[in-house]
Formats: structure tokens, C-alpha cells, sequence
């Protein structure tokens, strides 16, 4: 009879805190930070303001954690290779993917409403740009280790192209939309602007033919003694 009564007061916790955060996201994304109240947040969550301060002591604990939910959506990863594909075919399906789960996660309304909030809140903005900045670079940074390691990139410092490559599709697809609401980010359907990122990138990095003119996107690995089939592209 106890178990029965712990598992259902824990059911009941559970959906309180799971309608506190619902309410906290309709909240902030309608609101702002400075303009959303928690006592509006406890009302649309049908809980008590003691309560709703009982789960999260500060409305920045608890933004943190609308943050921390949006960022799980903002997932990906970056499949190896695979015979017959490419490696600018690879990096531009990596980077759509990632640029899809960024744009239909809550992650980009989010950082917008903190970037109109710095002078205020600049503690707040910063997590916020660390919870998804350094996740999409770490992701990125690991990719680009293991091309690396794999032989189809040259040994380079890792951290910086990571930046640079991420920076140059968030400056073809996302920085516009951090800044106006009402922004439409370019279409793609062709997938030309994602695959010219990428060939700029591998133009820089990807292992090179003897004579250096040409950029190699190998399609298997460049092991010793085995001979590739590379693509090539006039540099």
C-alpha cells in the first residue's frame, strides 16, 4: 500500500514539474526573460507559486532548464563514410542534419531572446550560448578528429576549423534569424549554398594530390600501399 502511494505521489510530482516547464516555455518564447512572470508561469502551470518555487528557486534555474530541454532536441551525428559516398557528400548531410535539429528545436528563439537580454542577464546569455555553441562545436571538433585520424583530412588544430565550419553555415542559415523574428531563412533545395560551404572547407583541409593542385576527397581511407579512388576538384 505505501509503494501504491510513494509511486503515485511521484506520478503527481512529475506532471506538476512537467507542466511547470510547459507553461515556463510558453512563457518565455511569448514573454521574454524579464517579462515573464512566475506567478503567470504557476497560474498556466495550475500549481500554486509555492510550489512552482518548491522545483525551480529562480526564474533563472528555471529558463535554464527550458534551455537544457531544448538543447536535447538539438541532437546529431556524424556518420562515417561509406563506400560509394563521398566525403563532401558525408560533411553536407552531417551539416544538414545538424542545422535541421537546430532550426526545429526551440534552441534558436531561445538564444534570440537572450541576445536582446545581454546587458541584463549577461550570466544567463552566456550558458545559454555555452549550452549550444560548445555542443555543436564538440560534436564537430570530434567529427573532424576522427576524418583525421581515418586519413581523409590533414593533421590540423581541430578546435579551429570546428569554428569555421559551423560559423559558416550559421553565417549562411542562422545569424539573421538570432536577430529578427520574422526572418525567412534561404532555401536550399538543391542543396547547393550547404555543398559550397563544404567544398570551401575541404578546399582547405582534405588531404591534397602530390602536386598540391588539386584537393582529393577520398573515398576510402589513404592507407599506405592501398591505392584510392579520389574525386577530384580543381583548386
Amino acid at each position: 500500500m505505501e509503494a501504491a502511494i510513494d509511486t503515485y505521489r511521484s506520478a503527481v510530482v512529475k506532471a506538476k514539474r512537467q507542466a511547470i516547464l510547459t507553461a515556463a516555455r510558453v512563457q518565455f518564447l511569448k514573454c521574454g526573460y524579464t517579462h515573464a512572470g512566475m506567478t503567470d508561469i504557476a497560474c498556466d502551470a495550475d500549481v500554486s507559486t509555492a510550489t512552482l518555487y518548491k522545483h525551480f528557486r529562480s526564474k533563472e534555474i528555471l529558463f535554464a532548464e527550458i534551455v537544457e530541454q531544448a538543447s536535447d532536441h538539438f541532437k546529431f551525428n556524424f556518420p562515417l563514410a561509406v563506400d560509394g559516398a563521398s566525403l563532401v557528400d558525408s560533411f553536407c548531410d552531417a551539416a544538414r542534419t545538424a542545422l535541421k535539429s537546430f532550426q526545429e528545436s526551440d534552441v534558436q528563439p531561445l538564444m534570440r531572446i537572450v541576445i536582446g537580454e545581454v546587458p541584463f542577464t549577461p550570466e544567463l546569455a552566456r550558458e545559454t550560448f555555452k549550452r549550444v555553441n560548445f555542443y555543436w562545436y564538440a560534436k564537430t571538433k570530434g567529427a573532424l578528429d576522427n576524418r583525421v585520424a581515418q586519413g581523409y583530412l590533414k593533421p590540423h588544430n581541430t578546435d579551429i576549423s570546428a569554428r569555421f565550419l559551423v560559423g559558416m553555415i550559421k553565417e549562411t542559415f542562422v545569424w539573421n534569424g538570432l536577430f529578427l523574428a520574422d526572418y525567412v531563412p534561404p532555401t536550399d533545395e538543391d542543396g547547393q549554398k550547404m555543398r559550397t560551404i563544404v567544398e570551401l572547407f575541404l578546399h582547405r583541409y582534405s588531404v591534397r594530390s602530390p602536386d598540391e593542385k588539386n584537393v582529393v576527397w577520398l573515398r576510402t581511407p589513404a592507407t599506405p600501399g592501398v591505392s584510392a579512388s579520389p574525386e577530384t576538384h580543381s583548386g
